[in-house]
Formats: structure tokens, C-alpha cells, sequence
């Protein structure tokens, strides 16, 4: 398969969360410039909760890192079992809406959360990303469970 067709293949995987991540963007854009429309609006500065707010560097960079390397794994993964195809369609959910976290800490230097919830306060992708790791572990738990494999892995008996 050449390029053209991996990146074709795998951009129907991708399409869901990069809608998730643009209409994210669009939000934390309108909650940046009219924060009186939202209950509350945090600038996050680190990973979830603030955590190492103080290095911002290292978060940016770990955040383009995994981002990366989220996109680089999805044309490896094997889409041939039903299994495989929940795995990569929730990888790809994870990736393509956490680039628009990745986007945030990139350019503003913090990410935008404008939907509190409990103690915390998220945006879209958060939610998003949380639903791509759901779907990947029902993939790998529907694996474990089935014991299905590849087809070019199976025996014929």
C-alpha cells in the first residue's frame, strides 16, 4: 500500500476526533474572548489539574511528543479483526483530539478548560480523549475475551 492509500485508510480512522479537537478549538477561542458566557474558564498551564504548571517546557514538550507519536503508531496498528478496527478507531479518537491540546500549549502556552466538572474543569477534547481510550481498551478487552486474532495469525483447523 502506498502512502496516498495508508494516509487515506487511516484519515476515515482520524476524522472524528480532529472534528472533536477543531470544534474544541472553536470553543476555548469563544471562552478566551467572552468569558462571561461560561460558568468558568481556567487557563491550564500544566497536565490535567495543573499538575507540573511550573514546567511548562516540559509539558509542552511531552504533550508534542506523545501527540507525535500517537499519529506515527496509527498506520502500524492492524485494522483486519473487528477488535482491531474498535482499537484503532478509539486510538485514533485519542490522537487526532488531543492535538488540539497539543495546539493550545504549543501556541498560548496553556490550554483553555471551559467545562467544569466537580473539582476539575475540562473542554471537548479532554472528553474526547477519555471516549478514544474507552473505545481502545473495549478493543483490547473484546481481544483478551475473544482470544481474536489477525487472520494471517489464525490456524486452520
Amino acid at each position: 500500500m502506498g502512502i496516498k492509500d495508508s494516509l487515506r485508510k487511516n484519515l476515515i480512522y482520524l476524522l472524528p476526533g480532529l472534528t472533536a479537537a477543531a470544534v474544541d478549538q472553536i470553543l476555548k477561542h469563544r471562552a478566551e474572548k467572552h468569558p462571561e458566557e461560561f460558568k468558568e474558564v481556567v487557563l491550564n498551564r500544566g497536565f490535567a489539574g495543573g499538575r507540573l504548571s511550573e514546567r511548562r517546557e516540559t509539558v509542552r514538550n511531552t504533550s508534542v511528543f506523545t501527540n507525535c507519536l500517537g499519529f506515527i503508531l496509527l498506520p502500524l496498528m492492524d485494522d483486519s479483526t473487528l477488535s482491531g478496527k474498535i482499537k484503532k478507531a478509539g486510538w485514533a479518537f485519542m490522537t487526532g483530539a488531543a492535538l488540539s491540546n497539543t495546539l493550545d500549549r504549543v501556541i498560548r502556552g496553556y490550554v483553555v478548560d471551559f467545562i467544569p466538572r466537580g473539582k476539575y474543569v475540562y473542554n471537548i477534547s479532554d472528553f474526547a480523549i477519555g471516549t478514544g481510550t474507552a473505545a481502545f481498551l473495549s478493543g483490547e478487552l473484546m481481544n483478551y475475551l475473544t482470544g481474536e486474532e489477525s487472520p494471517d495469525k489464525r490456524r486452520m483447523s
